[in-house]
């Protein structure tokens, strides 16, 4: 199938909602095979360039399917310094959090989770900088199983001292008010 991969990508790039949200499920279903997914995360950077187009309009099928793929393809540090690059995408993706469907809620902090998960502080403080806490946080208090455990997991361990400094923030202003 590999071979058949620009060709898939080509398709997305076409208006008809049908063949999108087709052409997505299958770029999904093939980045769960480890050589089909190393040939999709080569044009990464077309594939969520792709992906943010259509998440402006907002289909709950598609965003699903386009979450759930944008987490599959954020696995190495190339592909997240070139993801981070498309800011706008991962807003898009951000709003996803907002979904009322647990899976599509589950994908979403699988996505943060690799976009977070890396060693460059800058990358983390733009995260931080675009919302990803709060965001995690309206999970944690609000999310249905198991993604609020999911999210504080990815707020301890990957963005703990930012998440750290948040409260203690939103505990300094309280003060402030009394």
């Amino acid at each position: 199938m590999e071979p058949h991969i620009p060709a898939v990508l080509n398709m997305m790039q076409s208006t008809d909602y049908g063949a999108l949200l087709s052409t997505t499920t299958l770029l999904y279903y093939l980045s769960d095979t480890p050589s089909c997914r190393a040939s999709i995360v080569t044009q990464a950077t077309k594939v969520m360039k792709l992906l943010n187009r259509r998440m402006v309009v907002p289909y709950a099928e598609f965003d699903k399917v386009a979450v759930k793929l944008a987490a599959n393809l954020v696995i190495d540090a190339q592909t997240k310094r070139e993801v981070m690059l498309l800011l706008p995408a991962i807003a898009n993706f951000m709003e996803a959090t907002k979904s009322k469907d647990n899976d599509t809620q589950v994908s979403t902090v699988r996505f943060l989770s690799s976009m977070a998960d890396t060693t460059d502080e800058a990358h983390r403080a733009e995260l931080v900088t675009m919302g990803v806490v709060r965001r995690l946080r309206v999970i944690v208090r609000d999310g249905k199983k198991p993604s609020p455990q999911m999210a504080l997991a990815v707020l301890r361990t990957h963005l703990k001292d930012h998440f750290a400094a948040i409260r203690i923030q939103a505990v300094y202003r309280g003060w402030l008010q009394r």
